[in-house]
């Protein structure tokens, strides 16, 4: 019983929130991606179910890691709160953390959009005789081991666990035998990671690392992705000098069509590129292509930067490589210095530079870009001549680009125009005002009790009512909200009128009932009511989890009796199924994970 006790308490437990310091790096050995952590100050006090992101969202972060990791993607906050607002919904589990199955399900929800999708999701203890909750024979850590190791080979990455942590295990290599983990909760005591990526072998992941920390502990369910790009292309381009630039690409074709056509993007933009095509007829598996930006684009601006990339049309269907950029040799006929934004407000601000005009020719445009994201910006021109050398320009963003969102970040580049070429700025951003839509957010604890409300968002100088749900405890009576977790007196009552202008986290406050439970939560065997073989598939796994969850969902109703394990659900024994029954189920899985 104590085996099929641990085993179970596995499949039940979800991941618990792990209170680490953020160390925002990147790591060479993952091309430039950033190392997603889960406490960084830009996203941890986002909602994730009744939670928060930084305290109960690693496996959502370890597919985050994992999916960047193998598409390249660099995540933005409003995707990982996206991402984040999905799993909280639909994989947490109040007072536990996410379900085993988070990362396929989001590999479901968001694999076409981003460019992958689940192979494979593994719960070892299905094919591998284990001992307790995580192999202890070198038998069955062989089984796990090769598995990952023949995963990654193929170029999949895995969203693996470890004892209380959900991490990403992203690539193999064979010549010390070791697998690059990304860890979004970098710098545990216990475990003695890091931000940057960490190469281990075997045997740290099953026992600890090389200074002696035991926290990896490597687990019995894996979930494995792979990205569904048809081709890839890698380029690598020279300058010369200012007329020319050579760009040189490899396209790896995967799916044996034919490339029929092949170019590139180029522009000192990203948001304004021209595209240059070359007609092609290629059937090979791979494709080197050489091209001549003078010759099929034309002449470069001195001192100036480019961007461009290369892509590829494959059986109709047109693959890109990522963006890279260049700056040629010589002496800009042009440049723009001392770029500011003043006189902020809600409608947007002045941006002010000095236009410095090495040439004979007059200045006959000037204006920015300006857009949420930095490659999507839009252009802002106004068409005048400027014969000044040096010239202060003034750009009243309210004047040309209407007015902009309120309480929004903003990307802009200046630029003038000068002798038919464009010279512009480096980017910078600025954030409009506007405090009337500034929103809080009211998170609620249950401080012991179960089924607080879910969090509510409240607008600057606008009065809300707080939530009127009430959360539950067995033998104690609520009696309101605090904002200090020992309070002893209600500071706030369900309904009550909000008017504060800041973020809110309310503690539910408990009085001890007086009457005494006629069951006692010790004297009660719920082994004999809880555990084992939910759907009666002959298997303890995941799908008894699905089913344990459903069946504790529908005690609620209480003249219903439903059947659970075989057995009656009235675990407090008084022959009815009631909230304490429930209350009861929810100590008891609270128990396991603490026993574990």
């Amino acid at each position: 019983m104590k085996t099929t006790k641990r085993i179970i308490s596995v499949l039940i437990i979800a991941i618990l929130a792990l209170n680490v310091l953020l160390i925002p790096a990147y790591a060479a050995e993952t091309a430039g991606i950033d190392v997603l952590q889960q406490k960084d100050p830009r996203w941890s006090e986002y909602p994730y179910g009744s939670s928060t992101l930084g305290r109960s969202a690693c496996g959502t972060f370890s597919t985050l890691n994992a999916v960047s990791y193998l598409t390249k993607h660099q995540f933005t906050i409003d995707e990982i709160h996206k991402w984040g607002d999905y799993a909280g919904r639909n994989f947490y589990i109040a007072g536990q953390g996410s379900m085993h199955s988070v990362a396929k399900g989001l590999a479901d929800r968001f694999g076409s959009e981003y460019n992958f999708r689940c192979t494979e999701k593994y719960e070892f203890s299905s094919y591998v005789p284990l001992n307790g909750t995580y192999p202890k024979t070198q038998a069955a850590m062989d089984i796990i081991w090769n598995k990952l190791i023949g995963e990654l080979r193929q170029g999949r990455v895995c969203v693996g666990m470890v004892h209380g942590h959900f991490i990403a295990l992203v690539d193999y290599n064979p010549q010390n035998g070791k697998v690059l983990t990304l860890d979004s909760a970098a710098d545990m005591e216990k475990r003695g990671t890091t931000a940057l990526g960490d190469w281990m072998t075997e045997n740290e992941l099953y026992y600890g690392s090389s200074a002696g920390k035991q926290y990896y502990k490597l687990r019995c369910c894996f979930t494995f992705l792979e990205s569904t790009k048809k081709a890839t292309i890698n380029d690598m381009g020279t300058a010369v000098d200012t007329n020319d630039f050579f760009i040189n690409a490899h396209i790896t074709n995967n799916v044996n069509g034919t490339i029929s056509e092949y170019g590139f993007e180029i522009g000192q933009i990203l948001s304004n590129t021209t595209t240059v095509s070359v007609k092609a007829d290629d059937r090979s598996p791979e494709l080197d292509v050489f091209m001549s930006v003078y010759n099929l684009y034309r002449p470069l601006a001195p001192g100036t930067k480019y961007y461009y990339r290369v892509y590829a049309v494959i059986n109709g269907e047109t693959y890109k490589s990522d963006y890279t950029s260049f700056v040629t040799a010589g002496t800009s006929l042009c440049n723009l210095e001392d770029i500011t934004v003043t006189e902020i407000s809600q409608t947007g601000g002045k941006i002010s530079f000095w236009c410095h005009n090495n040439s004979e020719e007059n200045v006959s445009g000037y204006g920015c870009y300006i857009g949420t994201e930095p490659d999507n910006m839009q252009r802002y021109n106004i068409d005048t001549d400027i014969q000044d050398t040096n010239a202060n320009i003034t750009l009243d963003l309210a004047g040309i680009c209407g007015n902009l969102k309120s309480n929004t970040e903003y990307y802009y580049q200046a630029y003038v125009v000068l002798d038919g070429g464009m010279y512009l700025s480096n980017t910078y951003k600025f954030a409009t005002l506007n405090v009337g839509e500034q929103r809080f957010i009211i998170f609620y604890l249950g401080n012991g009790g179960i089924n607080a409300p879910q969090y509510q968002t409240k607008s600057y100088d606008h009065d809300i009512n707080l939530s009127s749900e009430e959360p539950i405890r067995k033998g104690y009576k609520f009696i309101g909200w605090a904002t200090a977790d020992n309070a002893t007196e209600a500071e706030y009552l369900p309904g009550d009128i909000y008017s504060g202008n800041r973020d809110l986290t309310l503690y539910a406050v408990w009085q001890k009932d007086n009457i005494e439970p006629e069951n006692d939560i010790e004297k009660v065997d719920l082994d004999e009511y809880l555990l084992g073989d939910a759907n009666g598939d002959n298997f303890v796994n995941m799908e008894d989890v699905t089913t344990s969850q459903k069946i504790i969902a529908k005690l609620i109703q209480p003249e219903k009796v439903y059947e659970f394990c075989s057995k009656s659900a009235d675990v407090t024994k008084d022959g009815n199924i009631t909230m304490e029954d429930i209350v009861e189920i929810q100590r008891y899985v609270a128990k396991l994970i603490t026993e574990f």
